[in-house]
């Protein structure tokens, strides 16, 4: 499989309030957006290869390959945040249960005592049982397509070429 972004300059990959050389700049939020876009069909177990073009006279065989490395080590810095993200994910939501179990279980014990301190501890319980789910339900899925995203284009091959190139 096969992208093929235009671009005007090399600025167009990096962030605008960025001005560090391009083997450090940020990348742009736009330029991920847009291969987000580009790909978001794709099958993950297909080979990328990401065409970026530009006018023959403003292109430098040394900065794009600076830039490739950049991207590279982008993408892959991406998939082990979102991979550390999700694993905080699932820590947190088990932290919720653990709690959410624990006030329900004192409430039981504490029932003999004070009988409707029972009814007062269920709230707590169940919110942060049900917290846990929707953190695993809603925002796990998320993180798993961001860091399988990140995964695909930290393997996907970078070129550069000249502008009027593509490959239908």
């Amino acid at each position: 499989m096969e992208t093929t972004i235009t671009l005007e300059g090399y600025n167009d990959i990096f962030d605008d309030f960025d001005p560090r050389p391009f083997n450090e700049r940020s990348i742009s939020a736009d330029f991920v957006n847009l291969l987000q876009e580009r790909i978001r069909k794709v099958d993950f177990s297909t080979h990328m290869t990401i065409v970026l073009t530009l006018p023959k006279r403003d292109r430098v065989e040394r900065e794009e390959r600076i830039i490739e490395k950049r991207l590279k080590d982008h993408f892959r810095g991406g998939t082990a945040a979102w991979k550390d993200r999700g694993r905080e994910l699932v820590l947190e939501s088990m932290k919720y249960i653990v709690i959410g179990l624990a006030i329900y279980v004192a409430g039981g014990l504490l029932n003999s005592y004070v009988p409707a301190l029972r009814q007062y501890m269920l709230i707590p319980a169940w919110f942060l049982t049900w917290r846990a789910v929707e953190l695993l339900i809603l925002d796990y899925p998320k993180t798993t397509a961001k860091r399988q995203f990140y995964t695909y284009m930290g393997n996907s091959m970078i070129t550069f070429k000249n502008e009027g190139y593509y490959k239908a």
